[in-house]
């Protein structure tokens, strides 16, 4: 029988590993016939899968660590029912007795050959990038090469996203997908919301008051149970608000149609034109709509029109081709870029971007990645000056400033900025700088507006949220300011950060005046001790945090806490013998050292490669004299090393560096491939 390939929905950040006592085995890949494209293999073998209809036939698959792309398999024989066959993934070896697994079980069976992935993002050999690091301690070698690969599978190339919808002959078909928002419509307060639905299976969803994260009021309609709910957030997964039930019977597989009006806090919603559910919430009172159906469950969509409560159109579309796509940024991405995590949250963040530029450019030096990630970000500039701190990949660069006046994350203003300077420093682009030069003296001057005895201070709570949004929002003075290019500014701050925010109990600064005891990385140590943390504040250990604390650490030669934070935290994650072990960075900790934020949690987070930046330029030593590397220096800090070496790609070509103690002496091999001025350094930290 001839086999067929089937390619299916695209997973990433994608691991899974084998039930309790089974052998450990290495993806292979496999040059697919017809294809240029490389398949990693969790099974080069054919698998059979059968059931009785009744015990289901299970098969858990082991890659071993983080991979991504479209899951593939050749059928190459079917038997009997096997229209019930699923495949679902997971992140981690503490995931298996949930996912990820094959899973037929119909009454029939299934023999299935190449069963792997067709990888979307670069995967070169992390021996064989542009930039290389390894010396002699494991550990720091791991690190290096764990942050390497998560920013590898944290850039997305273009086009290489698939459409969210598929469109058929009656509607937009919706398979397990939260809703996306209509995005010119998410400052709206009051609209009406009409469209019309096919419940395959019997349940569908939709979002009013949705921000840019796709995060609002989400109404769940279960036909079947006779029920409707509503949620915050976008799925049935989140926070439960209310729910009734419904006053008659609905048959699924069968259209109807259905009105959500939304006044602020009150929302009501009708079927077919019968009152189902009507509420009143102070959760949100603003943002757009969208629709959407619950993980298992399929729906069709058509006819959707927005309006105002007076009845003037919004929006109105068929959803029967894919004209609407770019409306809600549901079709591919059409730029190099480079995303927060590479399963979950694939949207740009600017707060990310800051860490992810070093890396990158220590690593990948994919440059097209970043100056697609800032063009699209630094597009998202409000009219006040600072920034939306996120943005969909699915989307050009807006061509208008924002017409706003608040927004959340402001702290990811000052990253943007970071990651942008960061840039021309590597790259020494003029005309990058004198483009980006307005934009970063509106930004700084809204920000010195803000001001108050000497510290940057915000007065609306919406403004106060961080990268540690599990935390309560910040309010009052609040520090993490970098206001570099007004010299005097910059001083005043730092007597102003040392002055105010300073706690000898903590040892450490604070982030906010108004909230206290919450130390900021940024200005001081991380400091997780008993007694730290006020009641209402989460334990969690932030990998993207504790980066700025590793390179203030490697900027002021103390190697003795750089050491410390690198065999503290990154190593045991870079470990392959930790139970979550995924070759990735993790997107947060708990205090014992799991991942933070419990099955949710990203495990190939671009924001904890911190260390691939800072490991090639301090314990390397390759730094930046000039922007550009027109002049470069090697200054190492070899923290108790016996050898290191490695690479630096640079716009001038690439930097080779070997160094190693014999006799007590430091012994130094440079290779510069670009014929440029090298400033030699003796070293520090050498004892």
């Amino acid at each position: 029988m001839l086999s067929k390939l089937f390619t299916c929905l695209l997973v990433s950040g994608l691991a899974s590993h084998p039930v309790k006592g089974s052998p450990t085995k290495s993806p292979a890949t496999l040059h697919s016939r017809g294809n240029t494209a490389d398949l990693v293999l969790g099974r080069a073998k054919d698998i059979t899968l059968s059931s009785d209809g009744k015990v289901p036939g299970i098969l858990i698959i082991d890659y071993d660590h983080n991979v991504e792309g479209f899951p593939t398999f050749e059928v190459v024989e079917v038997q009997g029912d096997a229209s019930v066959f699923e495949v679902t993934y997971g992140e981690t070896r503490a995931a298996v007795d949930q996912y990820p697994k094959l899973n037929i079980s119909s009454a029939g069976s299934l023999v299935l050959r190449n069963v792997g992935v067709r990888p979307t993002t670069n995967t070169t050999a992390l021996d064989k990038l542009p930039g290389r690091f390894e010396c002699s301690d494991e550990d720091l070698t791991r690190i290096w090469r764990t942050g390497a690969r998560t920013v590898q599978l944290t850039e997305i190339p273009k086009n290489s996203t698939p459409d969210f919808w598929k469109i058929t002959e009656e509607g937009a078909l919706v398979d397990s997908l939260v809703p996306q928002i209509l995005a010119q419509a998410v400052q709206l307060s009051t609209y009406k919301v009409q469209f019309e639905v096919k419940p395959l299976t019997g349940q569908f969803g939709f979002l009013v008051l949705g921000d840019t994260l796709n995060t609002g009021i989400y109404i769940s309609c279960d036909l079947v149970n006779g029920i409707v709910s509503a949620y915050v957030g976008s799925s049935k997964a989140d926070r439960f608000l209310d729910t009734a039930k419904l006053p008659s019977t609905f048959a699924a597989n069968e259209w109807h149609t259905v009105d959500a009006t939304v006044d602020t806090a009150q929302i009501n919603v009708s079927l077919d034109g019968q009152v189902i559910f009507a509420f009143t919430q102070t959760e949100k009172f603003y943002g757009s709509f969208g629709l959407g159906t619950d993980y298992g469950h399929a729906a069709v969509f058509r006819n959707l029109n927005a309006t105002t409560l007076t009845g003037s159109e919004i929006y109105s579309s068929t959803l029967k081709d894919r004209s609407f796509f770019d409306d809600f940024l549901l079709g591919t991405n059409p730029h190099d870029t480079i995303v927060d995590g590479s399963r979950r949250d694939r949207i740009a963040y600017a707060g990310d971007l800051d860490i992810a530029v070093a890396a990158s450019f220590a690593s990948t030096f994919a440059r097209s990645f970043v100056d697609g990630t800032i063009d699209l970000l630094g597009s998202f500039q409000t009219t006040e000056g600072f920034f939306v701190p996120t943005a969909k990949i699915q989307q050009q660069p807006l061509s208008d400033l924002i017409p706003v006046n608040i927004t959340g994350l402001i702290g990811y203003s000052f990253n943007l900025l970071t990651a942008v300077a960061y840039n021309y420093e590597m790259t020494g682009d003029t005309t990058f700088a004198k483009k980006w030069a307005p934009k970063y003296i509106s930004m700084l001057d809204w920000a010195h507006s803000q001001a108050k005895d000497g510290l940057f201070s915000v007065t609306d709570s919406s403004f106060g949220g961080d990268w540690n949004y599990y935390d309560p929002s910040q309010t009052g003075i609040v520090s993490g300011v970098d206001v570099s290019v007004y010299q005097q500014r910059l001083e005043d701050l730092y007597v102003s950060m040392n002055k105010n925010l300073w706690s000898e109990a903590l040892g450490a600064g604070e982030d906010s005046l108004d909230i206290g005891r919450m130390p900021d990385p940024t200005g001081g140590s991380l400091a997780f001790s008993e007694g730290t943390i006020q009641a209402g504040w989460a334990r969690k250990i932030s990998p993207f945090a504790s980066s700025y604390h590793l390179r203030a650490a490697f900027q002021s030669n103390d190697t003795e806490t750089a050491k410390s934070l690198l065999t503290s935290l990154w190593a045991p994650m870079a470990n392959p013998s930790h139970d979550n072990y995924t070759n990735c960075f993790w997107e947060t900790l708990e205090a014992d050292g799991s991942p933070g934020l419990g099955l949710g949690t990203s495990l190939c987070h671009g924001w904890g490669a911190g260390p691939t930046a800072e490991l090639i330029r301090y314990v390397l030593g390759i730094q930046p004299v000039e922007a550009g590397f027109k002049q470069w220096r090697v200054a190492p800090q070899t923290l108790g090393l016996a050898w290191a070496k490695g690479q630096h790609h640079t716009v001038q070509g690439a930097i080779s560096v070997e160094w190693k103690f014999e006799d007590n002496l430091l012994n130094m091999e440079l290779i510069d491939r670009g014929k440029d001025i090298a400033n030699l350094d003796k070293g520090s930290g050498t004892s």
